[in-house]
């Protein structure tokens, strides 16, 4: 319980309000500069400019949405884990449970599968010495009826 307040608690929307105000502060600066050129094209620039300031602007009113949204899911899994803390780990212990009753499963099949690899390939093995010894028997007799028959 204590890892995860500590993760919600570091989360800080500072960081990208930092970068926002940087961000309009350097179009500022551009906008300034491209004001003081003595281009044809300056009035494309300017709008431009302006443009990405709208821009700009937007993403502030909605980082401001997710920053409002963030705190109140915030404050809803505080009170959750204040309230119930015995459901996030029972939640938990079930689905590591779920995840090693599948694993037994895995492994038993796969212990079977050995056992009947290793059936089959003995169950070969001796289907071949039987019949090695049945041509061995086969000439045998064969060679002990032609010396009598011949003999």
């Amino acid at each position: 319980m204590q890892d995860i307040k500590q993760t919600v608690d570091e989360v800080h929307e500072t960081h990208l309000d930092e970068k926002v105000e940087a961000l309009r502060s350097n179009i500022d600066d551009i906008s300034e500069d491209v004001q003081t050129w003595q281009l044809p094209e300056k009035d494309t620039y300017l709008e431009a400019l302006e443009s990405l300031r709208g821009h700009v602007g937007e993403i502030e009113s909605e980082w401001d949405t997710v920053s409002a949204t963030m705190k109140t899911q915030r404050e809803r899994l505080e009170s959750l884990l204040e309230s119930f803390p015995g459901v996030i780990e029972t939640s938990s212990i079930r689905a590591l449970a779920l995840r090693l009753t599948h694993l037994e499963g895995l492994v038993s099949k796969l212990v079977e599968e050995a056992n009947a690899k290793a059936t089959t390939s003995t169950t070969r093995k001796q289907l071949i010495i039987s019949l090695m010894a049945l041509g061995v028997t086969v000439v045998l007799w064969g060679a002990f009826i032609g010396l009598n028959f011949f003999g």
